[in-house]
């Protein structure tokens, strides 16, 4: 993963919980379009450099 790669790794962990939060209280759980491509950025092995075969975060 690219080291710019790695303080977007804390964003996407809170968007992903408050979806989740959103979700379990039965709130909205839109997320705007420009955070859910920044979020699956992170999220596709394309994103990861020399990042396992199977697309892994981590080991």
């Amino acid at each position: 993963m690219p080291a710019g790669n790695f303080i977007l790794v804390p964003m996407l962990d809170m968007v992903i919980h408050l979806w989740d939060l959103a979700s379990a209280i039965g709130q909205d759980k839109t997320i705007d379009a420009p955070l859910a491509e920044i979020c699956l950025g992170i999220l596709t092995p394309e994103a990861i450099e020399g990042g396992p075969a199977d697309g892994r975060l981590w080991s």
